[in-house]
């Protein structure tokens, strides 16, 4: 199991000539130390904005959570079934493994074993960046906006899990380039719902929606929203071990046939 994860970080954290896991490292160090020498409490003249209500926000501030948030999305986009499963097939891992003495599962465990520490990996990261990028912010609406933010962390780490529980029975079954068409196929009839209902669906629904409402809404909600970030783990980790098992059985066939 231990040779497996290995395999797989090293065929990850290779890119190109660089490392993965040292850009991932610079960009954190680099991020933290910015971020501490640039606070938004600071006096900086030509960085302080005067809002409609009178409210001082300074723009290093809008400026560390876009680049938060940048950082975020680019690092969960880096959690990837295929990508992993590509690289095996690519390199004819599998026929090196069907030789190897141990159990079909055991390949496959290791392959949702290593998404799993990548993406607690990850999360760590994001949580480690947007408690900084919080924690020197000057009190307002940036600040709750960071966050929101922050609490968005653990929830879209789950779904990006849930997406790669999807993708791993995909790619097992119909291959890489099938499964790549099946879920481009799926995302396109969601976005058509989506355009559809903007087209023909009733929009007034969206017209009382802003962030400060959403903002109200998430404080009147606290307790139902904590009860759902406490549960949201755990449904996400059931779905994932189903999805395990799922993934094996699919392996298991193939390899039979």
């Amino acid at each position: 199991m231990g040779g497996l994860l290995y395999k797989d970080f090293v065929s990850v954290n290779n890119l190109g000539k660089f490392k993965m896991t040292w850009i991932m490292v610079i960009v954190m160090i680099a991020f933290i130390t910015l971020r501490i020498l640039f606070p938004g409490t600071a006096d900086f003249e030509e960085f302080i904005l005067i809002g409609e209500n009178g409210e001082t926000v300074s723009f290093l501030d809008v400026l560390f959570m876009m680049g938060f948030a940048g950082v975020l999305i680019s690092l969960l986009l880096q959690i990837s079934a295929g990508k992993i499963m590509e690289k095996d097939v690519k390199g004819k891992i599998n026929d090196y493994i069907s030789t190897m003495p141990f159990d079909k599962k055991t390949y496959i465990a290791s392959k949702y074993i290593f998404i799993g520490i990548e993406a607690y990996v990850i999360m760590s990261i994001t949580f480690i960046l947007g408690t900084t990028c919080t924690a020197f912010c000057r009190e307002g609406h940036i600040q709750d906006q960071s966050n929101m933010l922050c609490s968005l962390i653990i929830p879209m780490t789950g779904l990006v899990l849930i997406f790669a529980s999807i993708e791993f029975p995909l790619i097992i079954s119909l291959g890489k380039e099938a499964a790549t068409r099946v879920t481009t196929v799926l995302w396109t009839i969601v976005a058509f719902i989506a355009l559809g209902y903007l087209m023909f669906g009733d929009l007034k629904v969206f017209e009382n929606i802003n962030l400060i409402s959403l903002l109200d809404y998430i404080d009147e909600h606290k307790i139902g929203i904590m009860i759902f970030e406490s549960v949201c783990p755990a449904i996400v980790l059931v779905l994932y071990y189903l999805s395990y098992r799922l993934s094996s059985f699919l392996y298991n066939r193939k390899g039979d046939n």
